[in-house]
């Protein structure tokens, strides 16, 4: 039997783990951030180099910053749900875990990326025929409480169940689109919000060369993995 998901209820207990646990996620996070940090200094330093860079180039260049803080982001991922479901890894110092199932929770990430861009390909085609941009907020009404269920697999991957399926995870979530609706449209203002922030922050560094775009990125990266571990605690 499936129960109904209070939207505001699971946004408050999933703002609790969040900044109870503050310590932990940073402890958890420190040396993927401090790579990451690393990673990016590089991609500036090399793109400075360059002077003007093509597209291509700033592909190219920018690649790796992205690729690395995707697994980070994962394996953060993993070792959070291992933390809030089994209070695991209470004591560590540092985990930059990269195992097997990492890896496991990456394919299945993607999996639900590729499904949704597959979900919303027919309405890109319609608003193409039709002419019309209000096609792209009908998709997201229909994907993002499809996504959401999907991914309510990826804590029990976290936890070593590799028998929980997609269909296990859209089963329990049956009768709860309109919540996980409302929901999503949630996150993404705070997701906006929060670009936006640093979008600002990162152009005030970029007044002051290459080191105030280095130190604006170290700063904009805290609220972003706060927020990545509170996008994760609702998965949780």
């Amino acid at each position: 039997m499936t129960k109904t998901l209070p939207v505001f209820e699971a946004l408050e207990h999933s703002f609790h783990l969040t900044f109870d646990n503050l310590g932990a996620a940073f402890r958890f996070s420190w040396a993927w951030m401090l790579a990451i940090v690393g990673v990016a200094g590089l991609s500036i330093r090399a793109a400075a180099s360059k002077g003007a860079v093509t597209a291509q180039g700033a592909i190219m260049m920018f690649s790796p910053l992205f690729l690395w803080a995707f697994l980070a982001v994962v394996s953060v991922a993993v070792v959070w749900h291992r933390y809030i479901l089994r209070d695991e890894g209470a004591g560590m110092a540092y985990n930059m875990r990269a195992d097997g199932t990492v890896w496991r929770y990456l394919g299945n990430v993607i999996a639900i990326l590729i499904s949704s861009v597959v979900m919303a390909i027919p309405f890109g085609i319609l608003g193409a025929l039709i002419g019309s941009k209000a096609i792209a907020q009908v998709a997201f009404v229909f994907v993002m409480p499809v996504v959401y269920r999907m991914s309510i697999k990826l804590p029990a991957i976290a936890l070593g169940d590799t028998n929980f399926t997609f269909k296990d995870a859209m089963a329990y979530s049956t009768g709860n689109y309109w919540q996980l609706l409302g929901l999503s449209v949630i996150v993404i203002v705070m997701s906006f919000l929060l670009d936006l922030a640093g979008q600002m922050l990162l152009g005030i560094g970029s007044a002051f060369g290459a080191p105030g775009v280095i130190i604006t990125s170290i700063l904009a990266i805290i609220p972003q993995l706060i927020f990545a571990i509170f996008s994760i605690s609702m998965l949780t």
